[in-house]
């Protein structure tokens, strides 16, 4: 995890080709809600809220352009992970998403499960997406997938684990954004 700004300036003198060549191809992308930035602003990771009412609150549908579009604008309110797996992760092939420090992506918020998601690729290489039993759900393009269900995802796909808003970006599309 890193904020979207850091990451603008450690790879400012850095190729689009470079960029792509190095990092992996998917990054998923997540703004802070107004209450999460506040405590974030003087802290080195994201912290969990503190207000109960952040548990399970409804979020307003948004496009992932439209996120895209405000990663320039305001850099500082997104945090990017890339869709890849940690060297000291567990589950091989299998891209963890949750609240727990060990995920290969952590969602530090009261709405997202220990093990909430997980990535994988498909025999034909393409990425699904599999809701790992939450406890508030995880839905691709606002349609809630099964549990257990693997379901293909894409860049500018937005999904919601539990009550967080995320967006799959290709690693180009991401420089592009810097």
């Amino acid at each position: 995890m890193e904020r979207f700004d850091s990451l603008r300036l450690k790879y400012k003198t850095v190729t689009r080709e470079a960029f792509v060549a190095k990092n992996p191809p998917l990054w998923l992308i997540r703004e802070l809600a107004a209450e999460e930035e506040e405590a974030a602003k003087f802290a080195t990771v994201a912290m969990i809220p503190q207000a109960a009412d952040l548990v399970h609150k409804p979020i307003a549908p948004v496009t992932a352009t439209a996120m895209i579009a405000r990663l320039r604008s305001a850099p500082n309110r997104f945090y990017i992970y890339p869709i890849a797996k940690r060297a000291t992760g567990m589950w091989q092939g299998r891209v963890l998403v949750g609240r727990a420090l060990n995920a290969d992506i952590v969602l530090r918020h009261p709405s997202v499960s220990k093990l909430h998601a997980y990535f994988e690729k498909d025999t034909s290489e393409q990425v699904t997406l599999c809701d790992a039993r939450s406890a508030n759900g995880t839905t691709v393009e606002g349609k809630l997938i099964p549990k257990d269900l693997p379901m293909v995802v894409a860049p500018d796909m937005v999904i919601v684990f539990g009550s967080v808003r995320c967006a799959i970006i290709a690693a180009g599309r991401l420089f592009d954004c810097m």
